[in-house]
């Protein structure tokens, strides 16, 4: 049970931060995990109208697949065995339940057998996201395996409760423009290898996708760009002037985009003529990794020693290098609160100072720009 009043505190903090939505998404998509577990979360951001402005989707996107969807199904073919996306416009807010789809015919169908299942995706819930005045701001979905049990009354009880702190922080992120400190998320990079001309030699999974969300979000005209065009663009972005050499540094750029902040480096190496050989070849190394409000995780890195909200909330000032009194002072406390939660925290941590502590975060971390 403490568990769980940590994990929706966690959420509900997230929820009032005032992040701006390509901070808040993809934090608020791994929050999740902890309060309603899953295996990948999706949130759809729409209008008022019902119309897709921009989704999240964890984990690596096919983009293959994303665009046919776009092409074939989006309020489409997804009406033959579930409602179009677009009935989002006149459903009330709350949870779909995934009753709805557990019947053989929905996993017979095009749907389940080109889209769902070459991403690993067998049952859902879903939540209908609207503010007090009943405007649609999108839809949360939330994803388990083949593999793991279905959706129950709990997790859909869960995923309810959730959902006005999650109109919160959407609300909160429509009119948040300011910036927070970024720092590389802990997943690891995607990489490509590249000829000079933008020929895709290599690629880890997901690489397409990750850069389509890098230059532009996803949405349904972004998916349909031609591969050529979007190396291109990455290309452009990282050396305007179009001159590569193997000797060079890397080339770096941060992105931000609806769906998200990414740094992108490019750096040119020499083939395996050697550098200095008339046959040696070049070929592009392009490095891309999604960014995270060092906030977040900080946060995520506290919950793993167990702590308490109030002791995770100390930490977080002690990290930041605020002193006894003024953490009292901003979080309302009495001084020997602060000390009792301090205490606490390093026995939790095994630590004895705010210098041991902090190393302590760092090993944790592992907090770098590389």
């Amino acid at each position: 049970m403490a568990n769980a009043v940590a994990a929706f505190t966690t959420l509900k903090e997230l929820c009032c931060r005032g992040l701006a939505l390509p901070q808040f998404a993809p934090a608020l998509l791994e929050a999740l995990h902890d309060w309603v577990p899953s295996a990948r979360n999706l949130l759809d951001v729409t209008d008022e109208q019902g119309r897709l402005l921009t989704y999240f989707f964890e984990g690596p996107v096919d983009l293959d697949v994303a665009r046919l969807y776009f092409e074939e199904f989006h309020n489409r073919r997804e009406v033959e065995t579930m409602p179009a996306f677009e009935s989002l416009r006149s459903t009330p807010a709350g949870v779909r339940s995934a009753g709805a789809l557990s019947q053989r015919g929905f996993y017979e169908s095009a749907l389940y057998r080109e889209i769902w299942r070459p991403q690993g995706l067998h049952s859902r819930i879903e939540g209908v996201v609207r503010d007090g005045h009943n405007r649609l701001l999108g839809s949360l979905v939330l994803y388990r395996s083949s593999g793991d049990p279905t959706f129950g009354p709990d997790d859909e009880a869960r995923l309810a409760q959730a959902l006005p702190w999650v109109a919160h922080g959407l609300q909160l992120a429509q009119h948040c423009r300011d910036l927070v400190p970024m720092r590389p998320a802990r997943e690891a990079p995607h990489t490509a290898l590249l000829e000079l001309g933008g020929q895709l030699l290599f690629s880890t999974a997901g690489f397409a996708g990750a850069l389509v969300s890098a230059l532009h979000g996803l949405n349904a005209r972004s998916v349909r760009q031609p591969w050529q065009v979007i190396v291109k663009q990455a290309l452009e972005r990282l050396q305007p002037q179009g001159q590569w050499s193997w000797s060079d540094a890397p080339q770096r750029v941060d992105l931000e985009t609806s769906a998200g902040h990414w740094r992108l480096e490019g750096r040119a190496l020499a083939g395996a003529g050697g550098a200095r050989a008339e046959s040696s070849t070049e070929v592009l190394l392009l490095s891309l990794r999604r960014l995270e409000p060092q906030e977040w995780g900080l946060v995520r890195v506290l919950r793993e020693w167990a702590l308490t909200p109030g002791q995770i909330r100390v930490a977080q000032g002690l990290y930041g290098g605020l002193r006894h009194k003024e953490l009292a002072r901003l979080l309302g406390v009495s001084p020997s609160t602060v000390v009792d939660h301090v205490r606490k925290l390093y026995r939790s941590m095994e630590v004895n100072s705010v210098g041991a502590l902090c190393e302590r975060i760092d090993q944790r971390w592992m907090l770098t720009d590389t």
